[in-house]
């Protein structure tokens, strides 16, 4: 994508607030000469004008704009001198303040800004007596699209952190969560993630972990939350081979199944690494590495290595399926719907996009258009680049 408005090559900007104030002088305003230069310079460029402004005639140039100008021409000029940050912040005031709500403003802003310009437009918000902005959004919001716009202006360990916490609050455990999210994450986002889990609910995330499961289950996720697969690129296919032949004999070339290796093998060792074991899994023993787990466990177990496996295969195709799983059948899994939405929408969403497409014989847009309503419909296309 390019720009339209690009910084000037020849700035000048004592020769700008020379010309400004020239254009301000006798009957009328020379409208033509404002226009010329302020939209022909970057923001950056227009607050060196207004500083220079300043310092040449000791009066501030939005206001002198503001008495110059009338109506649309000087709402726009007077946008276009704003920090973005505080223009959209301002923006976002006006939509959640007086009579009603104007929740189209609140999607285009929100909808188009990744989250930590979330957070900035956030902070900045605050920085303008103008309260806390989630408070506001969540006095003037309700259902669904609350809970969007609200997991959009938390910033993403926090809400990683919540959402696992969430999974494991209450009467039984979502293990469904907590394998999308252990399952699919770096080493830095779960140590990320545990402090600030350790930081909202004063409890460490692998104490909960232990304490909400069991099995063979329990011991997958405290090695994941350990953070400490490998993470080397490089492969050595002697290592892989070993690895291959040890899931094997752990499974289908014995009677039971050796649990243990199975997760020293997938919770430990590099994604690269795990690549080439799956290539020579299926080379030794004729079965992919999906069989064989389908094959040796069940339940929870199963649904976690599957999901480690299938992440490290084919990340934007294992998310477009748990996109269809949260919305197809009776009813929608909103959380689910929202969560992916939202945390992958920075990542890899195009490509989760068209990994849904080829899947599934329709794009996620209409797949959501015919799920969802309203400004959460709009919200959740706006986030995946479809609004």
């Amino acid at each position: 994508m390019a720009p339209t408005v690009i910084p000037c090559a020849n700035f000048n900007d004592e020769a700008d607030a020379e010309a400004l104030k020239q254009a301000f002088r006798g009957f009328g305003t020379d409208e033509a000469a404002v226009i010329e230069i302020i939209t022909k310079r970057s923001n950056a460029q227009r607050r060196q004008i207004a500083a220079r402004f300043k310092t040449m005639y000791g009066k501030c140039l939005i206001k002198e704009l503001k008495s110059e100008l009338r109506g649309n021409f000087e709402d726009v000029i007077v946008a276009l001198m704003t920090e973005p940050v505080e223009f959209l912040a301002k923006e976002l005031h006006k939509a959640i303040s007086g009579l009603g709500t104007e929740e189209s403003t609140i999607v285009e802003i929100l909808g188009i800004h990744n989250n930590d310009e979330i957070i900035r437009i956030s902070n900045c918000y605050e920085g303008l007596s103008f309260q806390d902005l989630i408070k506001d959004l969540k006095s003037e919001l309700s259902g669904n699209f609350e809970n969007l716009i609200v997991a959009m202006m938390t910033p993403l360990p926090e809400y990683y952190a919540k959402e696992l916490h969430d999974a494991m609050s209450g009467i039984g455990t979502d293990e469904d969560v907590l394998i999308e999210l252990l399952c699919t994450m770096s080493n830095q986002e779960i140590r990320t993630i545990r402090q600030a889990y350790e930081a909202m609910y004063e409890s460490s995330l692998e104490d909960d972990l232990r304490a909400d499961t069991s099995g063979t289950f329990k011991r997958m996720m405290v090695s994941l939350c350990t953070a400490n697969r490998d993470e080397d690129p490089t492969v050595n296919l002697d290592q892989a081979r070993e690895d291959a032949a040890k899931l094997a004999e752990a499974g289908e070339l014995q009677m039971g199944t050796d649990e243990s290796t199975f997760n020293s093998v997938l919770c430990a060792r590099s994604y690269a690494h795990l690549r080439a074991v799956f290539e020579e899994y299926e080379r030794l023993t004729g079965n992919s590495i999906e069989d064989a787990v389908k094959s040796e466990f069940s339940g929870n177990s199963e649904s976690g290595f599957l999901a480690i496996i299938r992440a490290i295969q084919d990340t934007p195709k294992y998310f477009a399926k748990q996109l269809n799983n949260a919305i197809s059948g009776a009813g929608t899994d909103d959380n689910s719907l929202m969560r992916i939405v939202v945390t992958r929408s920075e990542i890899d969403m195009e490509d989760i996009k068209r990994a849904y497409a080829s899947k599934y014989g329709e794009s996620l847009k209409e797949a959501i258009k015919d799920d969802t309503s309203g400004h959460y419909e709009k919200c959740l296309l706006a986030l995946i680049g479809e609004y």
